[in-house]
This record gives C-alpha cells, sequence and structure tokens, in this order.
C-alpha cells in the first residue's frame, strides 16, 4: 500500500520517479498531508497536465494533485460500499482509498488484483455421521425389490 502514497509536499519529479516503479500496476498515487490525511490523487496524466500548464519538476504535488477525489469512506454501510466500488470500477477507477473517520488512509483496492469486496461470513459443514467401524467405501445399499 505504502508505495501509493506520496505527501503533498514532495516534488513533482519524486512523484515521476515513483510512478515509474509502479510500472504495470495501477498507475495512481494517494496525496497525504503531514497528518497523513488523504488530500487528493496523482497520476501522470495530472503531472503531464500540470507540466504543460507551466509547472516545473522542482514543484510540490500538491500544486498539480486532483483535490476532488472519491473514496470510501466509514459513513458507507456495508451494502454502500459494494456499490461504491462497483461503480468506481464502471468508471474505470482503478485504486479505491478506503479512509477513516480522520481521513488517514487505512486500505488501498487495487480493482486490478481484487475481484470482489463482500463481507462474507460463512459456515461449511459438511459429511454425515462418522462411524469408525465402517469400511472406508461401503457399498451403496440394494434397493432392489425381490
Amino acid at each position: 500500500m505504502q508505495q501509493h502514497i506520496i505527501t503533498e509536499n514532495a516534488t513533482i519529479i519524486e512523484a515521476l520517479r515513483r510512478l515509474n516503479s509502479l510500472s504495470g500496476g495501477v498507475m495512481t498515487l494517494a496525496v497525504t498531508d503531514s497528518d497523513r490525511r488523504m488530500t487528493g490523487t496523482l497520476t501522470d496524466g495530472d503531472i503531464r497536465r500540470g507540466l504543460l500548464d507551466g509547472a516545473s519538476l522542482t514543484d510540490t504535488v500538491d500544486t498539480i494533485m486532483h483535490r476532488n477525489f472519491r473514496a470510501i469512506t466509514p459513513h458507507n454501510h456495508t451494502t454502500d460500499q459494494i456499490t461504491t466500488i462497483r461503480e468506481f470500477r464502471r468508471q474505470g477507477i482503478r485504486l479505491i482509498p478506503r479512509i477513516d473517520q480522520n481521513g488517514r488512509i487505512t486500505d488501498l483496492i487495487d480493482t486490478t488484483r481484487t475481484r470482489s469486496q463482500l463481507p462474507l461470513t460463512a459456515i461449511i459443514m459438511a459429511g454425515g455421521k462418522a462411524n469408525d467401524s465402517d469400511p472406508p467405501h461401503s457399498p451403496a445399499p440394494n434397493h432392489s425389490s425381490k
């Protein structure tokens, strides 16, 4: 998870290096403030647009990051979270932050690697009555009529 998190006072060149290290994976960074609260997201596209608008590689990422990010919050009920994840997937969002009540990242869901986020609790009960005196493979009972 840490490889996808960068502080807002990191430079653009640092962010490019971080994104480059993610090559082959989800190319998105979650940006945090000094208190580790999420303040935005950053992609290579955000950096490209920032540089075209005059930003320099030594500027900090808070000058070009996307501030209107979407996240799963504690206010989302479990069913709302599942619906939200499905909606994010439909929109092509590949890295979904889950934040706590203070805005700190508790999880980053990579939708390219995570197939499901279902809240399941299950008990599997199988088999029948065991008897140590029964042979391991008892023949099927003969139910033919006489």
